[in-house]
Order: structure tokens, then C-alpha cells, then sequence
């Protein structure tokens, strides 16, 4: 079987933290990743997300950033005596074995003219809104339709990662529609177009109990937010 690999355009870094103003004056930005990519007109837009930290530190705490729909970020200070360190993103609280992200992401947008270089950088952020986007919201995925641009991403919450759907025709105002993909669930990309009248999606179910290797599913859906008939989804390789 031959395998044929992505060659790689250019190395060039497009975007690096330092790139980037936080979107508090209490917050740093540490990471800029994970974008989704498209065209519009005659621009590459990118869609990516913003990781941020809370720059205070205090001596024996940690700060948990999160966000709330009426006071916006909040932060919870919580005993490192409470909590193992599972890595610098990742926390544990001991006494419950729950997970928590000491990080908040959202999402900005970057445009470009050549693909190789970013030209602008739009001053709007798409922040998380809701309970279930309390964590942040990351790792978004774009697929044109028609004449609208449909982004699924990462719901952070205390509920899980769950898939959420936002639709806009230029990158400036969105729709945001709701949670399409309960937890544990991730990396949804939209087909473009319906087959056999139908919307298609794939997704990656992240089950706590690994019973396989991670997995593809599709799903079908008639109006892109009620998604159902799930199956496996059987990748057929030939030589």
C-alpha cells in the first residue's frame, strides 16, 4: 500500500501569543492554535483559538479562570493542596476525582491575503455565552454551505467537551445556534452539501471508558441542529 504524505508549503510561524492583546488586562495570552480555515471572496480567513491564563499568582493557589453569562470571567482560587497537577492545562480536585481547565479559550478571526502571511486581525472575539461553554470555547471547524459559513466547535463546561454550531456569511456577526453534539464529543466537520437530501456530519465520540480505538462516526441530520442515525463510520483504504 502506498502512502502518500501532505507535503508542508512553508514553515513560516503565522501567529505567536505575543501577536496578540489578551482580553483582560488580568489575563495572558499563551497559546494561538487549532484553526479552522476557509475563503472568503479573496481572503484566507482563519478562525482560531485563543488560550489565556490568569497572570496573578498567589502562594499555595491556583486560579481557575471561567466563564459567567451574567459577570463574564471569573476566577476560583482553589488550594494547591486540593488539587493534582496533571499537567499545566489540567487540574484534578482530590476529593471528587473531576477535571478542571486552567485556561479559558475563545475564538478570534485573522485574515490573509496569500495564505502565507496574516494581514489583519479583527477586534472581535467570539467569547463563550452560555453554562455550557463555562470552560471556553475552542477548536473550530468551518464548512461553507450555500452562502453561509457554518463553524462547529468545542463546548467547554463543567459537563464535558460538547460540539457547538454558529453560522455567519462575512465574519463579523454571528448566529450561534445551539450544542449539535452532547459530551463527549469532538472534531465535528460538516459535509458541504446535503446527500440524498440530508446534511452529513463526522464526529469523535471521547467515551471515559475506552473499549476501542478512538473512532469516526457519521451522522445525519435535515436542518443541521437535530443530528441522529449514527453509525460508524468505515474508512475504506486500497492500494
Amino acid at each position: 500500500m502506498a502512502i502518500k504524505m501532505i507535503a508542508r508549503l512553508f514553515q513560516k510561524c503565522l501567529l505567536s501569543p505575543k501577536d496578540l492583546n489578551p482580553s483582560r488586562e488580568d489575563l495572558e495570552v499563551i497559546g494561538v492554535f487549532n484553526p479552522g480555515a476557509t475563503i472568503v471572496q479573496d481572503e484566507v480567513v482563519l478562525m482560531a483559538r485563543v488560550a489565556e491564563r490568569v497572570k496573578e499568582r498567589r502562594q499555595g493557589n491556583v486560579a481557575l479562570p471561567r466563564w459567567d453569562p451574567e459577570r463574564g470571567v471569573v476566577i476560583d482560587w482553589v488550594s494547591e493542596d486540593e488539587l493534582d497537577m496533571l499537567d499545566p492545562r489540567v487540574v484534578q480536585f482530590k476529593n471528587s476525582g473531576l477535571l478542571r481547565i486552567a485556561l479559558l479559550s475563545h475564538l478570534r478571526v485573522f485574515r490573509s491575503r496569500d495564505g502565507k502571511s496574516i494581514d489583519s486581525v479583527d477586534d472581535l472575539r467570539f467569547m463563550p455565552q452560555t453554562n455550557y461553554k463555562e470552560f471556553g470555547v475552542e477548536d473550530p471547524r468551518i464548512t461553507r454551505i450555500d452562502d453561509d459559513y457554518y463553524i462547529t466547535y468545542v463546548s467547554v463546561s463543567r459537563h464535558g467537551a460538547a460540539t457547538a454550531l454558529a453560522s455567519t456569511k462575512d465574519f463579523q456577526t454571528f448566529e450561534r445556534h445551539s450544542v449539535i453534539f452532547p459530551p463527549e464529543n469532538k472534531d465535528v466537520v460538516l459535509f458541504p452539501e446535503k446527500i440524498y437530501g440530508e446534511y452529513l456530519a463526522l464526529h469523535r465520540p471521547n467515551p471515559a471508558h475506552h473499549f476501542s480505538p478512538p473512532e469516526i462516526w457519521l451522522a445525519r441530520s435535515r436542518d443541521l441542529i437535530r443530528w441522529g442515525r449514527h453509525e460508524v463510520f468505515q474508512l475504506a483504504i486500497s492500494d
